[in-house]
């Protein structure tokens, strides 16, 4: 087996692993949250798309190893409504005393009108602005291109 299939395989176990620890915050601590499970899940999808190589030649490796610390580090949370300069969001992103938040507006991101390329885009989007990108990422002059050469693989489950 090559290093490089080695080096897959246990990065996968990892992110695996991380996504299922991390489904429980939001809903202020009552159990599992669908709509973090359903944003881990599509971050997931983002980093695999990545991953697997389908984006490679678009995506530095700087970029994606930013966007893997970014996905390591922070905290995924959800509330009822979420609000950025008293204007509703679908999410927000932000730093507190314990490290980088990611919060979901789970009345904006019900599961009933949500997709997958919507999830992913978002997802990416967040991650990428506590990567580092934030200033690109306010005109998403970063995720947007990402998004659109690989709007087929984002916007399905793998």
């Amino acid at each position: 087996m090559k290093f490089s299939q080695i080096f897959k395989s246990v990065f996968f176990v990892f992110l695996i692993k991380f996504s299922i620890d991390s489904h429980g915050r939001g809903q202020e601590g009552h159990g599992g949250d669908l709509i973090v499970g359903l944003f881990k899940g599509a971050v997931n999808n983002v980093m695999k798309c990545i991953y697997d190589g389908r984006t490679a030649k678009d995506v530095d490796p700087f970029l994606y190893s930013n966007l893997y610390s970014a996905y390591l580090l922070t905290r995924v949370v959800s509330e009822e409504r979420t609000y950025l300069n008293d204007e509703e969001v679908d999410a927000i992103n932000f730093s507190d005393e314990n490290g980088f938040v990611i919060r979901l507006n789970r009345s904006r991101l019900s599961p009933l009108g949500l997709n997958m390329s919507h999830m992913s885009f978002l997802a990416l989007h967040e991650y990428l602005s506590v990567a580092g990108y934030y200033e690109q990422e306010k005109n998403y002059s970063v995720s947007w291109p990402i998004f659109q050469k690989n709007l087929e693989c984002f916007s399905k489950a793998n």
